[in-house]
């Protein structure tokens, strides 16, 4: 079985989410603190598949389509772990 770890995160996807999308995350995650675990993760990856397209509407379709599977890919829930934006992570 192959490990796709990178550097600590689950996966390059995760990683360079969370190194591009930081301070949205940080701020949608303080802004949104009274949801559920899994509320928080599948809100935070509508919120930055948004952001992203709103921003890249003049991409050509492979840039958006590799956007869009790294976005995809990326391990949300870890990301707010690493933010700590989940409730069982904050209660510890």
């Amino acid at each position: 079985m192959q490990d796709n770890k990178y550097n600590g995160w689950t996966n390059w996807e995760t990683w360079l989410v969370n190194l591009h999308y930081e301070e949205e995350i940080q701020s949608y995650i303080e802004e949104n603190g009274e949801l559920s675990d899994y509320d928080m993760s599948d809100g935070l990856e509508a919120h930055i598949a948004n952001l992203q397209s709103e921003m890249n509407t003049d991409m050509c379709g492979f840039t958006q389509d590799v956007i869009s599977g790294t976005l995809g890919t990326a391990n949300w829930y870890e990301i707010c772990k690493n933010h700590d934006g989940l409730k069982a992570v904050q209660n510890v």
